[in-house]
């Protein structure tokens, strides 16, 4: 089973990037959880963070696939670990 969490997101502004670069930056942070059923062991936790810190006009519009880049790099990450590559995520030895 997955469980998918957005730890965070911050639309920022397009017009505070055109103006001062690094200033009103998009950020969008997720987790997803891979458990084990039954018993509720939780097997991987994956994390992205994905931002837009600077260009201008051009980024407006950027909250609409930023949390999608943040997720295609979970479903890589998901990836890499199910072909058998144990660097992917972090391992939660918990639980």
């Amino acid at each position: 089973m997955l469980t998918c969490e957005i730890e965070g997101f911050v639309e920022g502004s397009a017009v505070q990037r055109w103006i001062l670069p690094g200033c009103g930056a998009m950020e969008a942070r997720v987790a997803v959880v891979v458990w084990e059923k039954p018993g509720e062991k939780i097997l991987l936790t994956l994390r992205s963070y994905s931002t837009v810190k600077s260009g201008g006009l051009y980024t407006i519009g950027a909250d609409r696939y930023i949390l999608g880049v943040a997720m295609d790099d979970i479903a890589g990450q998901l990836e890499s670990w199910a072909r058998g590559n144990q660097t992917a995520g972090s391992k939660n030895k918990g639980n």
